[in-house]
């Protein structure tokens, strides 16, 4: 597990934050998460089903062992804890990276 930071960004802009996963997740369905805690977090994006939406998007390089998700035109209500997972179909789910967005007018 990835530790914890803080990102600012500016009403209006993006944000673009690679995952990086172990070789054994490399055929696992991988998400975005929102949500202090990661066990009641919501999922933004997953990569399957592929689910992007206004102001996000996900994309897994399997070679390269990094998804990457990209959030856009980001408002106030967009500040709030973040997190890369990885679904596991038979246990708990694997949280990689955590931060804290916070978005500034």
């Amino acid at each position: 597990m990835g530790s914890a930071y803080s990102v600012s960004v500016k009403t209006g802009g993006s944000i673009t934050i690679p995952c990086r996963y172990d070789q054994k997740y490399k055929t696992h369905v991988k998400y975005w998460c929102k949500g202090y805690y990661f066990n009641s977090c919501s999922p933004v994006v997953r990569t399957y089903p592929p689910n992007g939406t206004a102001k996000a998007s996900i994309s897994d390089d399997i070679n390269q062992l990094t998804f990457t998700v990209t959030m856009t035109d980001l408002g106030s209500e967009d500040t709030e804890w973040y997190c890369c997972a990885v679904e596991i179909n038979v246990g708990a789910d694997v949280r990689i990276e955590g931060f804290h967005l916070f978005v500034t007018p």
